[in-house]
């Protein structure tokens, strides 16, 4: 079996991958993986998790929820929102 283009593989891998290698075949998988990058870059930019910044809580609320669980008493409960100004 003769080769063409002096490849070592013969005719066949001449068809679509090209000599030695770099035909249209490896940029066309070069074009998909990019393409794939690209997609997975988009992807990632619309639909990432987005990172929220914890909202400071308000201190008599968190009194109110201690005195709710009854870990405060009412009297500790007015107490803390005398020392706040509340």
């Amino acid at each position: 079996m003769s080769c063409s283009l002096g490849s070592p593989f013969g005719t066949w891998m001449n068809h679509m991958w090209g000599t030695p290698f770099w035909g249209m075949g490896w940029w066309m998988v070069f074009g998909v993986l990019a393409l794939v990058a690209i997609g997975y870059g988009v992807y990632y930019a619309m639909f990432r998790p987005r990172s929220y910044s914890r909202r400071r809580e308000d201190p008599v609320e968190i009194a109110r929820i201690r005195l709710a669980r009854g870990e405060i008493t009412a009297e500790e409960f007015e107490e803390i929102k005398k020392r706040l100004g509340v």
